[in-house]
C-alpha cells in the first residue's frame, strides 16, 4: 500500500478514483449488448448457449430452474449453526426494515383543512442477482431478499450462475427457501439480467433487477434499465478507514485485510491524523500477510492497490468527502464528532466494535450500498427500494375558494387557461 501525506485532498481523492476505474467498463460493453440482443431474439436457447459458453456448463437436461427437490437436497450440505446464522441475520435486518416502512405511511390534515395521505404499495415483482464462483455468498440472498420481503413484493427470483454439475451452492438455495424466495434460475452472467428485464420462455421479466455482480452484470443492468428499474450501477467493494492515534493498529489492518479478501479489484484505504498509526498499520499488514492467509494471492493484488494517507483533521475529512466511499470506519477518540461533518459515504461505522465485516452480515443495516462515489447522490439498498410511494389528497369547497384563486393565477401564467376554468366552475358551489 501506498504511503501519502494528504495535500490537495480533494484532488487526490479524484485521482484515486480514476485510477481505480479508469477504461475498465468501455471494453465489456459491446459484449454485453450482444448478449443482451441474443437473449431478447432467442430466449431459452440463448441462456442454455451462453451458459456453455461462458460458465462451462451443459444445464439442458437440469433445465433452467431449479426444482424444490434440489432445494430440500440443499438441506442435507448445510449445518444447523449455518441456518441459525441466517436466521439470526434475518431478524436484525427486518428490524430495521420494518421500522423504516412503518415511517413511510402517515395521515394528516393541515390547518388549511387539506386531508394528505402518504401510503406505500410494494412492487409486484423483483429479481435479485447473486454471484457465485470463487466464492457463495448466501448473504447477498439476505440483504437484497429481505427488504423486498418486507415491502410486501410478491414476486421474487434468483439468478446465480451454476457450478460445474450444474447445480446452484446449496448455501444459497438454502437461504433463498428461508427468505421466500418464488423462483430460481441456474442462469448467471449478462444473460441472466436481459432474462430478468425481456423474459424469455422460462424466465419472468421483473419490475425491478437488483444485486452485485461482475463488470458484465453491472453493464448489462445499466443498458437494460430503460426497461426497468435497477438499485445501481454497482463497482467493487470500497472501505475508506478514518483513524487517530487511539486506533489499534491491528485492528486498522485486520480491516483492510478483511474487505481485499472480497476481489482484487476491492478498493481499501486509509486516511489518518497520525503519521505513527500509518506506518504502524503498514507494519501491521506486513506482518499478517507473512503469515498464511486464506485468498492471499487476491488479498495482496488488492492492497497493491491500497493507500494510506496521512494529515490534519480537516484534509481527511475533505478526502472522505470527496472519496465518498461505500463504507468509512470512523476509528477516532470520539467518533460521534465526526459524523456531522461527513456528507458522502454508504454507511459510517462507528468505533472499533463496529467493524465493516460486522456490517457485511448481521448489525441490522444492509450491505448493499452504493460504491464508485455514488454515495454523493445514492443510498444503500432498503425497504424503499421495493416501494411506490403514492400521495392521496383530498380538499373541501372552503381550501378551493381560498387557495384555488392562487392556483387560477398560475395556471393563466403558463398560458393553461382550462386549467384556470376547472377551478373556477366549482366556485358555484355553496
Amino acid at each position: 500500500m501506498r504511503l501519502l501525506k494528504l495535500e490537495a485532498p480533494s484532488s487526490l481523492a479524484t485521482q484515486f478514483r480514476e485510477t481505480f476505474y479508469r477504461d475498465i467498463y468501455y471494453d465489456a460493453v459491446s459484449t454485453v449488448k450482444y448478449i443482451i440482443n441474443k437473449v431478447r431474439t432467442d430466449g431459452d436457447a440463448a441462456l442454455l448457449h451462453f451458459t456453455s459458453k461462458y460458465d462451462g456448463v451443459d444445464i439442458s437436461d437440469l433445465g433452467i430452474t431449479v426444482n424444490r427437490e434440489d432445494i430440500d437436497k440443499a438441506y442435507e450440505y448445510v449445518s444447523s449453526d449455518f441456518i441459525e446464522a441466517v436466521e439470526k441475520c434475518m431478524e436484525r435486518l427486518e428490524l430495521f426494515e420494518k421500522r423504516l416502512r412503518d415511517t413511510l405511511e402517515f395521515e394528516y390534515k393541515d390547518p388549511a383543512g387539506v386531508m394528505i395521505k402518504h401510503m406505500v404499495k410494494p412492487l409486484s415483482s423483483v429479481g435479485c442477482y447473486v454471484p457465485a464462483g470463487r466464492a457463495s455468498y448466501p448473504s447477498t440472498v439476505i440483504m437484497n431478499c429481505v427488504p423486498a420481503r418486507v415491502a410486501g413484493v410478491r414476486n421474487i427470483a434468483i439468478c446465480s450462475p451454476p457450478m460445474d454439475d450444474g447445480s446452484i451452492s446449496p448455501s444459497i438455495l438454502v437461504v433463498s427457501d428461508i427468505v421466500g424466495v418464488d423462483k430460481i434460475y441456474r442462469i448467471g452472467g449478462a444473460q441472466a439480467i436481459a432474462a430478468l428485464a425481456y423474459g424469455t420462455e422460462t424466465v419472468e421479466k421483473v419490475d425491478k433487477i437488483i444485486g452485485p455482480g461482475n463488470i458484465f452484470v453491472s453493464i448489462a443492468k445499466m443498458l437494460v434499465s430503460t426497461v426497468v428499474s435497477i438499485d445501481f450501477f454497482a463497482g467493487p467493494t470500497e472501505l475508506l478507514i478514518l483513524a487517530d492515534e487511539y486506533a489499534d493498529p491491528e485492528e486498522i489492518a485486520l480491516d483492510l485485510v478483511s474487505q481485499a479478501e472480497h476481489d482484487s479489484s476491492s478498493i481499501v484505504g486509509l486516511v489518518t491524523l497520525s503519521r505513527k498509526t500509518a506506518e504502524d498499520v503498514l507494519t501491521m499488514l506486513k506482518r499478517h500477510i507473512e503469515r498464511s492467509l486464506y485468498r492471499k494471492p487476491v488479498i495482496l493484488e488488492s492492497l497493491a492497490r491500497g493507500f494510506i494517507a496521512y494529515g490534519d483533521l480537516n484534509a481527511c475529512i475533505e478526502f472522505v468527502n470527496a472519496f465518498a466511499p461505500e463504507h468509512l470506519q470512523i476509528m477516532i477518540r470520539n467518533p460521534g464528532d465526526i459524523v456531522p461533518h461527513i456528507e458522502n459515504a454508504g454507511t459510517i461505522l462507528l468505533g472499533r466494535y463496529t467493524p465493516t465485516s460486522l456490517s457485511d452480515y448481521c448489525l441490522g443495516t444492509n450491505h448493499v450500498l452504493p460504491t464508485m462515489g455514488m454515495a454523493r447522490w445514492a443510498s444503500g439498498l432498503s425497504v424503499v427500494d421495493f416501494l411506490k410511494l403514492i400521495r392521496v389528497a383530498e380538499a373541501d369547497l372552503n381550501y378551493i375558494k381560498t387557495y384555488g384563486i392562487y392556483a387560477m393565477r398560475l395556471a393563466e401564467e403558463e398560458k393553461l387557461i382550462n386549467h384556470s376554468r376547472a377551478i373556477e366552475v366549482r366556485f358555484r358551489d355553496e
